[in-house]
C-alpha cells in the first residue's frame, strides 16, 4: 500500500514536472518565430495583387482629387451667390 502511494505520488510529480517543462519551452517559441515563415513569403499571386493594388488606389485618389475639385468649386458658387461676385 505504501509503495503505491509513492509510485503515485513520483509519477504526479514527474507529470507535473513535465507539464511545465512543455509550458516553458512553448513559450519559448512563441512570437515572432511562430510567424517567420509566414512574413517572407512571397504571395502566392503577387502580379494580380500588385494589379489590383495599383488600380485600388488610382481610383482612391482619383476620387479624392474629385470631391476636393467639386467641393471647392461649391465653396466658390456659394460666395458668388452670397456676395455677388467672386472673391
Amino acid at each position: 500500500m505504501v509503495q503505491y502511494e509513492v509510485t503515485r505520488m513520483q509519477c504526479l510529480t514527474m507529470s507535473i514536472h513535465v507539464a511545465q517543462k512543455t509550458t516553458c519551452d512553448t513559450s519559448k517559441v512563441a512570437g515572432w518565430k511562430l510567424v517567420h515563415g509566414d512574413v517572407f513569403r512571397p504571395p502566392r499571386y503577387g502580379m494580380l495583387l500588385s494589379l489590383f493594388l495599383g488600380s485600388g488606389v488610382q481610383i482612391f485618389f482619383m476620387t479624392m482629387i474629385t470631391l476636393g475639385i467639386t467641393a471647392h468649386c461649391s465653396v466658390l458658387l456659394i460666395l458668388v451667390d452670397t456676395f455677388g461676385y467672386l472673391v
